[in-house]
C-alpha cells in the first residue's frame, strides 16, 4: 500500500472549502480533451460539453480539493479503508497475543503451584512415615489425622495426574487399604472434590464424604465406599466392578453408563439416582432404594432385585432383564434374546 502523505496534519493553513468557478475557455479546454478521448467524435460535441462541466465540477470540489491538500489525492475507497483496517487489524492481533501470552504465563505459574504442593505434601507425608510412625498410628491420633487433612487437601489443589501420584503413593505405603487397619482416605472429606479419571483401585473409602464430587470416568473397581455419602456425585462412565456400595447413601448421583459389575449395591439409597446404560450384570441390588430411579437401558442380567424398595414396574420395563431376580423372587428372561449379542 503507498505510504499516505500526512504532512497536511502539521498545517496550518488548510484550503478555503469554497467552490471556484471556471469561464468557458477552462470548460472549452477539458471538453477537448474529453472529445478527443472519444476519437474526435462530432456527434457527442455537447455531451462532451455537460461531460466537461461535471469534471471541473468535480475537480474544484471542496471536498476534492481538500484531498489534495492532505495527500489524499487519487486515493480510492479501499486505500481509506486500509488505513483504517490495518491498524485495527494490528491492535487486535497485539492483543491476542499479549491474551495468550498471559494465558501461558497463568498455567505454567498454577501448573509450578501445583508441583510444589505435591512435592510439599510428598516430603511432609515421608516424614510422618518415617519419623511419626504413621502407618501404625490410630485414626483418633494427631498422627493420622494431620496426614489425612493433607491429603485431603492436596487432591483438592491438584489435577488428576498429579492425584494419581498421591494415590499410588498412598498404595505403596500400604496407606490405601491396609489389611485390618482404617485407610487414610476412609472418612475423608472431600465434598465437591474433582477426581475425574482417578485411579482408585480397591481403595478404602468406606464412609468417606463426596458429596456431589466429580468422579466420572474414575477407577474404583473392588474399591469400598460401603456407607459413604455420594448423594449428587457424577459417577457416570466410572469402573466399579466388585466395588463395595453397601448401606451407601447416591441420592440424586449420576451413574448413567457406569461399569457396576458384581457390584454389591445391598441396602443403599439409589433414589432419584440416573442408572441408565448402566451395567450391572450380577450386581446385588436387594433390599436398594429404587425410588424414581432411571433404569433406562440399564443391564441387569443375573442382578438380584430381591426386596427392592419403591420400584415401579414401569422402571423395570426400561431395563434390560435377563436371568433376573425381580423383587418378588421371580426370575425375568424376558430380554435375554435381544442381549445375547450384546456385552452383559
Amino acid at each position: 500500500m503507498k505510504q499516505l502523505n500526512l504532512k497536511w496534519l502539521k498545517r496550518k493553513n488548510p484550503p478555503k472549502l469554497k467552490p471556484i468557478p471556471f469561464n468557458d475557455d477552462e470548460i472549452r479546454a477539458k471538453a477537448h480533451k474529453i472529445w478527443l478521448s472519444h476519437n474526435g467524435n462530432a456527434e457527442s460535441a455537447e455531451q462532451d460539453w455537460k461531460e466537461a462541466i461535471q469534471a471541473l465540477k468535480a475537480e474544484r470540489s471542496p471536498i476534492k480539493r481538500f484531498c489534495n491538500w492532505t495527500g489524499f489525492k487519487g486515493k480510492t475507497g479501499w486505500d481509506f479503508l486500509q488505513l483504517l483496517i490495518v491498524p485495527a487489524v494490528l491492535s487486535i492481533a497485539a492483543f491476542g497475543f499479549q491474551q495468550i501470552s498471559k494465558d501461558n504465563e497463568q498455567r505454567l505459574t498454577d501448573d509450578r503451584a501445583r508441583q510444589e504442593t505435591l512435592s510439599k505434601y510428598l516430603d511432609q507425608m515421608s516424614e510422618l512415615l518415617i519419623n511419626k510412625g504413621l502407618r501404625k498410628s490410630k485414626p483418633s491420633s494427631e498422627v493420622f489425622i494431620l496426614a489425612q487433612a493433607r491429603t485431603t487437601t492436596a487432591l483438592r489443589g491438584l489435577n488428576v495426574e498429579r492425584q494419581n501420584l498421591i494415590i499410588e503413593f498412598l498404595r505403596s505405603s500400604d496407606l490405601l487399604h491396609p489389611k485390618n487397619k482404617t485407610g487414610l482416605l476412609e472418612k475423608i472429606y472431600l465434598n465437591g472434590a474433582n477426581l475425574s479419571k482417578a485411579y482408585l483401585y480397591n481403595a478404602n473409602l468406606s464412609k468417606a464424604s463426596l458429596y456431589n464430587a466429580n468422579l466420572s470416568k474414575a477407577s474404583l473397581d473392588s474399591a469400598n465406599l460401603s456407607k459413604a455419602l455420594l448423594f449428587g456425585a457424577n459417577l457416570s462412565y466410572a469402573r466399579l466392578s466388585e466395588a463395595n456400595l453397601s448401606n451407601a447413601n447416591l441420592i440424586g448421583a449420576n451413574l448413567s453408563n457406569a461399569g457396576l459389575l458384581e457390584a454389591n449395591l445391598s441396602n443403599a439409597n439409589l433414589s432419584g439416582v440416573n442408572l441408565s446404560n448402566a451395567h450391572l450384570s450380577r450386581a446385588n441390588l436387594s433390599n436398594a432404594n429404587l425410588l424414581g430411579v432411571n433404569l433406562n437401558k440399564a443391564s441387569l442380567y443375573e442382578a438380584n432385585l430381591i426386596d427392592v424398595e419403591y420400584v415401579t414396574q414401569a422402571q423395570l420395563d426400561q431395563a434390560r432383564l435377563c436371568k433376573t431376580t425381580l423383587p418378588t423372587g421371580e426370575i425375568s428372561n424376558r430380554d435375554c434374546k435381544a442381549m445375547q449379542s450384546t456385552k452383559y
